[in-house]
């Protein structure tokens, strides 16, 4: 017993002493590196040894299960640095404590809205971020490095997954562009081989979907959204999508005006046919989803109801006498409100409330397509 103690410090102080005494002159470059939920142990050190951060992952394993250590390795995303002692790298894996403040980022957030956030919550240079996203240097680096098909987009909106992430405070903006990207990769790797079945690129598919992400206030109505600008694709017609004329104009708006279509921007689809360059915002799991897996409709239309909501349609006649209704019912609702308004603040009344439509107003429906 006394023996095995005499062999195990001796084991410890050669280890851990020698991992803490020589320390190597640059150290300098930080890897993003994950640890999954039960991963076994030498597939964590053997990745490692992959990415340059461990030099020795067999001798690693046998020291950690010497001490009880192997099953110790937390979970989560780590911010690590290449060229320091394996025994500094594995003490932050036992330790978790590199996991940082939790972000979450919603769906149809564009670059600019997830710089606000990363720079809100955790102190990272929003204008450092956004030009890094624009880098076509970092954005081919991780297109090569992760394997993805081209062709690449002008810029990394689109491609940072809305999820929830651990991230240090102040962490460099690349650092955070590639967690953001791995996410992305994780979510659509497994469906690259639909999008080939399609005829369809991976930036092209998430292009779509970011206009469907945009349109869609439902998850129920994404698939048919995702019919309507598949039929219109295929005939060669205009997508006309309201979101992406936002987009090109760089500002928010409740209602987009005549004067708006005619800004002149390759993301106006109002003006070009086809897909813009690139998406607009960062897509859901459920919009992208849509994109690949539309719902078979034979509609060329659709425009927003008071709820939310669309009504689809197949001709531009019904369309129109869509839009008539519509318009109909706003205003009716907009007469009520004005009368419950109106009443003396002693009754007591119910106020109907009608949710704002992130798609195409139907004001602008009203144009006959220019196709």
């Amino acid at each position: 017993m006394r023996l095995n103690s005499l062999v195990l410090g001796i084991l410890a102080f050669w280890y851990f002493g020698w991992n803490y005494l020589v320390v190597p002159a640059v150290f300098n470059e930080r890897v993003v590196f994950e640890v999954h939920r039960g991963e076994p142990l030498d597939s964590i050190l053997q990745r490692l040894h992959e990415r340059d951060l461990l030099d020795h992952p067999r001798l690693d394993a046998w020291v950690l299960r010497i001490l009880h250590k192997d099953r110790e390795l937390k979970a989560g995303r780590y911010l690590l640095i290449r060229g320091l002692p394996d025994y500094y790298t594995l003490r932050t894996l036992l330790r978790g404590s590199e996991l940082g403040t939790r972000v979450t980022l919603q769906e149809g957030l564009t670059l600019r809205d997830i710089a606000r956030v990363l720079a809100r919550d955790i102190g990272v240079d929003s204008q450092a971020f956004l030009q890094a996203a624009h880098d076509s240097a970092l954005i081919r680096k991780f297109f090569e490095e992760y394997e993805l098909p081209g062709p690449l987009p002008p810029s990394l909106e689109g491609f940072l997954f809305p999820d929830t992430y651990y991230l240090p405070r102040g962490v460099d903006p690349e650092i955070a562009l590639e967690i953001l990207f791995r996410g992305f990769v994780r979510k659509v790797r497994p469906l690259l081989p639909r999008m080939d079945s399609l005829g369809i690129s991976l930036k092209d598919a998430i292009t779509l979907a970011s206009i469907v992400q945009k349109e869609a206030q439902w998850r129920r109505e994404m698939p048919i959204i995702a019919s309507v600008y598949w039929n219109r694709l295929r005939r060669g017609m205009r997508l006309e999508a309201d979101p992406t004329v936002l987009y090109a104009l760089g500002r928010h708006k409740q209602r987009v005006t005549y004067r708006d279509l005619q800004v002149d921007s390759p993301y106006n689809t109002y003006r070009v046919r086809g897909l813009p360059p690139g998406p607009i915002c960062s897509p859901g799991l459920d919009a992208i989803r849509a994109v690949l897996y539309p719902a078979e409709t034979p509609y060329l239309y659709f425009v927003a109801r008071p709820d939310g909501t669309h009504q689809f349609s197949r001709t531009y006649a019904e369309h129109t006498r869509a839009i008539r209704e519509i318009r109909r019912l706003r205003a009716a609702m907009a007469a009520e409100r004005a009368r419950e308004q109106a009443t003396p603040s002693g009754f007591s009344a119910d106020t109907l409330e009608v949710p704002q439509h992130s798609g195409t107003p139907e004001s602008l429906q009203a144009e006959p397509p220019g196709d």
